[in-house]
């Protein structure tokens, strides 16, 4: 979920979000097999594989961003949200978009997947902490710029 949008949306549980998740093969391979005849097998998947993201630096991401290509290292992930997932709404726009994972060896241990998704209870979690804090702030700064209420003495 874009960092910002809780500027603009009240309620975002319906928002969309785009996140991305790094599994180990191996596990997500032996979580399929089991997942695979579920009624709902990509939310049983989510909620059953752990995410694993390397941490040796092998792993960044690619994608054109204000009309220049950049990649943003992601090993350990830099700012994931405490179910593991790497919000990466920000970078989403409408019309086309190009995301590259880039493995450095071994590359067939880890397996990256990119999905569109309702914000998570730690997306929301996280949203309604910047919330209060930033109600915090402005009541602070207003605070700051009021009239100074000096008392008067009588002598």
């Amino acid at each position: 979920m874009h960092p910002n949008i809780y500027y603009f949306i009240r309620d975002i549980t319906n928002a969309a979000s785009v996140s991305l998740a790094c599994y180990r093969s191996k596990d997500m391979a032996e979580i399929l097999s089991v997942v695979g005849t579920s009624p709902d097998p990509a939310s049983e998947f989510v909620n059953s594989c752990p995410q694993t993201w390397p941490t040796d630096g092998s792993l960044s991401v690619g994608m054109f961003y204000n009309g220049k290509r950049q990649f943003i290292p992601l090993a350990p992930p830099l700012l994931p949200t405490h179910d593991r997932f790497l919000d990466v709404s920000q970078f989403v726009h409408e019309g086309d978009n190009t995301f590259e994972v880039e493995f450095g060896p071994p590359a067939k241990i880890y397996t990256c997947i990119l999905f569109a998704h309702h914000p998570t209870q730690t997306q929301l979690a996280d949203v309604a902490m910047r919330r209060k804090s930033k109600a915090l702030w402005a009541q602070q700064l207003s605070s700051c710029f009021r009239p100074l209420e000096i008392p008067t003495f009588v002598f």
